[in-house]
């Protein structure tokens, strides 16, 4: 019934209290285009950020933690969102392998492609 309720909730009701779809639908998409633009945003703040690490202390491995807080420095995160914030630095370099090398073990770190 949660997810039911948390439907529910996004649902425009027509004066009588029904649901009306087609308007619902377009809320809904005006919604869901809005979160896509505010994840596109803060992937590029991620971008920058990584990238500023690599332009100030050049291109030698940098260890993941190093380079997730540094990056969280240069994007001024709130104490309350750094967890959150790192966690996204670290699934952005991970998952966009042509542009950054990531070595494990003795002398590894991250590298610009």
């Amino acid at each position: 019934m949660e997810k039911i309720n948390n439907l529910a909730s996004v649902c425009v009701r027509n004066n009588d209290g029904s649901i009306d779809v087609e308007e619902t639908m377009n809320e809904f998409s005006n919604q869901v285009t809005t979160l896509a633009e505010v994840e596109r945003s803060f992937r590029n703040v991620i971008e920058v950020s990584v990238n500023t690490v690599f332009d100030t202390w050049g291109d030698k491995p940098i260890t993941m933690p190093t380079l997730c807080a540094f990056a969280a420095q240069n994007m001024s995160v709130r104490p309350e969102d750094y967890t959150e914030t790192l966690a996204a630095i670290r699934s952005y370099v991970q998952n966009n392998v042509t542009t950054f090398k990531v070595k494990k073990g003795f002398g590894g770190g991250v590298k610009r492609n």
